[in-house]
């Protein structure tokens, strides 16, 4: 017996150290390392052995029969694998590169637990291959494990015909170039996930870029702008994916306790059905149907954005730029992401959360990438679309797409992480009206940030303003620098408080000063009370923009026209004024702070309600004296006065009934 507690305990603080050790380098919890370090062993396993009965489905199948991927392993088993058993009496996992047999089922002798894990698996492979072949661009997973995951001179088990240069660890588990190897893993995760979004978008450099020899670097090689895009887009798009299927496995496990409650059958499999760590439960209720989240043609309001900045460095530098150029480097691809879109480097991130971690929420220290969700409300802006996608009988499939994949809507998430989440609809021109009064009653009150957007009627550019602060009506600018303009179309373009002023938001109507203040009326951002910036105003003619103010960074919002020069010459020019076609206005934030504001707008509005409603309350005996005293004119009481001095009346003011006729 104490030879076994021994063992025990020395497998314990094995297993305790190498794990420290990983820690202290790595941005990851202790948990979060066992699971990778599991999993990483796991899949090499089945991947190198040559026996693979023992990994058997539910039908009693191979796993990996038929083509399987890096990503899709890593979505099928990374957090399938249950954790070790410390309690128990027999235990003897002490290192990570170690086989647990406990993770290798027998067919044959498969309890409810197994089952489950078995049929989450092959629901999950099902999910990662349509994510590979429909959302991501071809060949991701096979270039994110050759950039990031894998030593210079591994070979993946992916790639057919290449025979693999790893060996198999289950022979010699603690060899010292299998423990580079996994530490190489482990810290291409984090590169991916944990050290920000520059290591992240190098990474997605990386995956886009060209084959490159060993005495190429990143900055010597250029990658077209629009792969870079197109990736970061279907990365998105995965991510909401995947964390919309966690979801539903997450309801679908309540659901399971439920009815196994009902039943009173608590048994094992229902211990470890509740177990987070497990995640299985019911899996056929946690189907997600794919096809909203397939990628639409994303324009090239994105690219054209990334072009142009590029060509601004390269100009910059004195290097010359070719117009037709369709690529760029490395440097300017991070600094345009930093300024321009933030959140863009978080697609990676995000993605690879809900890959190796779908059953945990998403770190609250981090911003992730998440698509605004519209809830199924209407707009003029993100609008339905009617996509072809191909059965696997070779014929083609019309489908209506919903608002999550939306490229305007991934724009928006990428320049603010306030604009990702739940979305609610404020006010829009379609249903509500071109009609200031009925935009002004909408944002007054509303306790949230907004997101106000504008489709112009000349040219179909497409703009407008974020604002985190509340909206008032107030003769001045109020606000904080948690605001910005933007342009979505025809290129993507944001205009960002550049601290040499504090005119962020403006809201006064003409009825607040009945005009007399000569100040502009209506809603504006930057520039002054006399003339904002971006301004809408209070009868919606006359609406206006400038290029430049004390607040927000220089540039144009409206798109340039062109005209007819000299000699039949094309000329562009700017335009200040602007026609409405379309306006909308968004609570975004996410749903808690969304449903916070609209809350808050409840209260003002009763509020309102109440002092209207004391308003039409009248003191009626006060009324009726300051209707005899005069002070509300009226002739009701004119004749008391017409009758005093004549002899044959008595006025007496005492009376009730005031005067009486003398006989």
């Amino acid at each position: 017996m104490g030879n076994s507690v021994s063992a025990k305990q020395e497998s314990l603080d094995a297993l305790r150290s190498q794990v420290t050790k990983l820690g202290d380098r790595l941005p990851y919890g202790d948990e979060e390392i066992i699971r990778l370090g599991r999993a990483y062993t796991y899949i090499r396993h089945i991947r190198l052995s040559q026996d693979r009965e023992n990994v058997k489905t539910s039908e009693g199948a191979k796993e990996d029969d038929g083509e399987t991927s890096f990503l899709c392993d890593w979505g099928t088993y990374g957090h399938t694998l249950p954790t070790p058993d410390y309690s128990s009496p027999d235990y003897t996992y002490s290192h990570l590169l170690q086989i647990d047999n406990s993770n290798l089922f027998d067919h044959d002798d498969l309890d409810k637990r197994n089952h489950n894990v078995l049929k989450t698996r092959a629901i999950r492979s099902a999910l990662m291959r349509e994510i590979e072949e429909y959302i991501l661009p071809p060949g991701f997973g096979q270039r994110l494990e050759r950039e990031i995951f894998l030593m210079r001179d591994d070979s993946s088990f992916y790639n057919p015909g290449e025979s693999s240069s790893q060996i198999d660890v289950s022979k010699s588990p603690t060899s010292a170039l299998d423990q580079l190897r996994l530490e190489k893993f482990l810290d291409g995760a984090a590169e991916c996930a944990r050290r920000g979004t520059r290591r992240s978008l190098t990474a997605v450099f990386s995956c886009c870029t060209p084959m490159k020899s060993n005495s190429e670097t990143h900055d010597d090689k250029s990658v077209k702008a629009y792969d870079l895009i197109r990736l970061s887009y279907g990365l998105a798009l995965a991510s909401a994916l995947l964390k919309e299927s966690s979801i539903n496995q997450v309801k679908a496990a309540h659901q399971n306790v439920q009815e196994d409650n009902k039943e009173d059958e608590m048994n094992d499999s229902h211990d470890f059905v509740t177990n987070s760590n497990n995640f299985t439960s019911s899996p056929s209720a946690s189907m997600v149907d794919t096809r909203p989240f397939y990628p639409r043609d994303l324009g090239t309001a994105l690219t054209q954005s990334l072009l142009d900045y590029h060509a601004a460095q390269l100009s910059s530098e004195g290097t010359f730029v070719d117009s037709k150029n369709d690529a760029v480097i490395l440097s300017s691809f991070l600094a345009w992401a930093e300024t321009t879109t933030p959140c863009l480097g978080s697609c990676l991130e995000t993605f690879v959360h809900y890959l190796f971690f779908p059953d945990k929420p998403y770190p609250p220290s981090r911003s992730g990438m998440f698509l605004p969700d519209l809830k199924g409300q209407h707009s003029a802006f993100f609008q339905d679309s009617t996509v072809s996608t191909r059965k696997s009988d070779g014929t083609e499939d019309k489908i209506i797409q919903g608002d999550r994949n939306s490229p305007l809507l991934f724009t928006l998430a990428c320049l603010s992480p306030s604009l990702g989440g739940t979305w609610y609809r404020i006010f829009t021109t379609d249903t509500d009206g071109i009609s200031f009064n009925r935009l002004q009653n909408a944002l007054l009150g509303y306790g949230g940030p907004t997101l106000l957007i504008i489709r112009e009627a000349q040219n179909g550019g497409i703009f407008g303003a974020f604002t985190s602060s509340a909206w008032k009506e107030h003769k001045d600018f109020y606000g904080n620098s948690d605001c910005f303009l933007f342009r979505l179309m025809p290129s993507t373009a944001v205009y960002r408080p550049r601290g040499a002023g504090s005119n962020y938001m403006y809201c006064n109507s003409e009825s607040r000063s009945r005009g007399y203040d000569g100040l502009a009326h209506g809603i504006g951002f930057g520039g002054t009370t006399l003339k904002p910036r971006f301004f809408i105003s209070e009868n919606l003619d006359g609406c206006m923009v400038a290029n430049a103010d004390l607040t927000f960074e220089p540039g144009s919002l409206l798109p340039d026209i062109e005209e007819e020069g000299h000699l039949g010459s094309t000329m562009t020019s700017s335009r200040k004024y602007f026609d409405l076609e379309s306006l909308e206005v968004w609570g975004v934030g996410g749903e808690s702070t969304v449903s916070n504001a609209i809350g808050a707008r409840e209260k003002q509005r009763e509020i309102v309600a109440a002092n209207i409603r004391k308003a039409r309350k009248v003191d009626k005996a006060q009324f009726l004296d300051d209707f005899k005293s005069g002070l509300i004119e009226s002739k009701a009481f004119q004749h008391r006065e017409q009758m005093r001095g004549r002899g044959d009346c008595h006025v007496d003011d005492n009376d009730p009934k005031n005067y009486v006729y003398e006989k």
